[in-house]
């Protein structure tokens, strides 16, 4: 090579290195300063691992359970959303129970947790993907950390950490085939409701609900039926909505009016009938529902009257936990409040517990909340605080 296209090739590169230049303006400066030295470059985007994981359609599943890469490698890794409600992927730090307690803690976030991504801000969140939404996709680029070990990833949307998750290898040994698992086949999810960013709303039958069934999503994936007859809530769900399909008719001459079906995976909320007992233990009302208000993003309210008394409640999903969190506003007064505690925790604003009542006093009675979440399996005995009648 000649001083003079030496000199130049020189130049060029002092000149870059103090400037801003993208990524595929490198590539083009690798070329050249290789034209002009006559030495051989690799561009680092050869060598660079891609990685799809896609999503399961109604399974709660990534398609791919695993994947190896070496120490120090490159990898730009997309999450492909085939799925009919919203997923992310955290890769974790090493550990066998990391991807449950990642995904509590971004369950504890409460309203933050969809501006922050459902992403909990912990050192053992190592890379992640924003909230993807159904159809869509969200590619990350990160190097692969130099210690040999088993990285966890997870989906740490409300619930779906119990069985969305996998684990990337780092390991300087030859990577083993990637499997990827197949879905289930031709499901028709032409009816099925997904959630995004606001809160819906459905009035029909769902299957195991009353006749005057109300079915709420909320983002994030957590859904309950409120009886709009005996004004509360029944159960909650997380996961996908509904399918709306039975309904309103999926062929010709189908005129539905069938029962819909809820497509994610039920939890228990102590169902022991109208929960609300005024001033007395075990009081019989009469309870009238008033209709219910949809507020765009903030949580839907309901509205409904006991003897007479209106009463004003709005359900969001829990702060911590698969569960809800119910605030109510009313008249003040003594009251008392009932759930069937077995395998929940239950936990109030005010007013003290014993097993499943909760007996708030007049003065803190005009505005509380009660929050009920599933105890973590293996753990199932009411932790409700317990205090003498």
């Amino acid at each position: 090579m000649t001083p003079m296209r030496s000199a130049f090739a020189t130049a060029c590169l002092q000149r870059l290195r103090s400037s801003s230049v993208t990524s595929h303006g490198w590539l083009k400066v690798v070329a050249l300063f290789s034209y002009l030295t006559g030495a051989s470059a690799t561009c680092w985007a050869a060598d660079e691992l891609e990685i799809q994981i896609g999503t399961l359609h109604g399974q709660m599943k990534y398609d791919l359970e695993s994947f190896q890469v070496k120490p120090g490698a490159k990898v730009r890794l997309t999450l492909k959303n085939m799925d009919e409600m919203q997923h992310n992927l955290l890769i974790l730090t090493p550990g066998k129970n990391k991807p449950l307690e990642v995904a509590q803690k971004a369950w504890a976030l409460g309203a933050e947790a969809v501006k922050k991504a459902f992403v909990p801000d912990v050192p053992d969140v190592l890379f992640h993907t924003k909230v993807v939404d159904p159809q869509k996709s969200d590619t990350i680029t990160f190097v692969a950390p130099d210690k040999e070990s088993d990285y966890p990833y997870v989906c740490t949307l409300p619930g779906h950490a119990f069985s969305m998750k996998g684990v990337m290898r780092v390991s300087k040994l030859p990577a083993p085939p990637v499997k990827v698992i197949a879905g289930k086949g031709d499901t028709d999810s032409t009816f099925h409701l997904h959630v995004t960013d606001e809160p819906m709303i459905v009035r029909a039958f769902v299957e195991g609900g009353p006749p005057r069934s109300i079915s709420v999503g909320l983002p994030g994936g957590t859904s309950y039926l409120f009886d709009a007859e005996l004004c509360y809530v029944r159960f909650g769900w997380t996961g996908m909505f509904l399918d709306v399909g039975p309904n309103v008719g999926t062929g010709p001459g189908d005129r539905g009016g069938g029962w819909c079906h809820v497509l994610g995976g039920k939890f228990e909320l102590g169902d022991s009938g109208f929960p609300i007992s005024l001033g007395a233990r075990d009081v019989k009302h009469t309870v009238k529902f008033s209709g219910y208000r949809l507020r765009g993003k903030e949580a839907p309210q309901f509205f409904f009257t006991i003897d007479g008394q209106r009463v004003t409640q709005t359900i969001r999903a829990a702060p911590s936990g698969v569960g809800l969190m119910s605030e109510f506003e009313r008249d003040p007064g003594k009251l008392f409040f009932y759930v069937s505690p077995h395998g929940l925790e239950l936990t109030s604003s005010a007013g003290t517990w014993q097993s499943g009542r909760l007996e708030v006093p007049a003065g803190e009675a005009r505005k509380f909340s009660v929050t009920i979440v599933q105890q973590p399996k293996g753990d199932r005995k009411p932790k409700a605080p317990a205090v003498d009648p």
